[in-house]
């Protein structure tokens, strides 16, 4: 059965499942999000970096416009998960069951 070896690896997953052939959008989708994950921590990195710890918090331009990127990313891969598990061409939600029954 494919399930005993799934990892907890997204790209896994994707690969497991096939949906990279049936739903390629979603793993484009997956890739954005990584780099805008990348892009937010790097600036917020450079933000607390640069922060005097007896000054106000006032975050910059730079890391406010970097999470706005970042969390947009993020709902457009869930709505895209979600579009892919409702059209029934893989098994998500039986996969990931299983994967939180392992790791309770």
């Amino acid at each position: 059965m494919v399930i005993a070896g799934v990892r907890r690896s997204p790209k896994h997953f994707i690969r497991v499942c096939f949906i990279d052939r049936t739903y390629p959008k979603l793993p484009a989708q997956y890739l954005r999000v990584q780099k805008q994950a990348s892009l937010f921590f790097q600036a917020a990195g450079v933000f607390f970096s640069s922060q005097r710890p007896n000054h106000k918090f006032v975050p910059s331009a730079t890391l406010t416009k970097s999470a706005q990127i970042f969390i947009n990313e993020w709902i457009d891969f869930v709505n895209d998960f979600q579009n892919a598990s409702e059209s029934g061409l893989t098994p998500h939600f039986k996969i990931l069951s299983e994967l939180t029954k392992k790791n309770t």
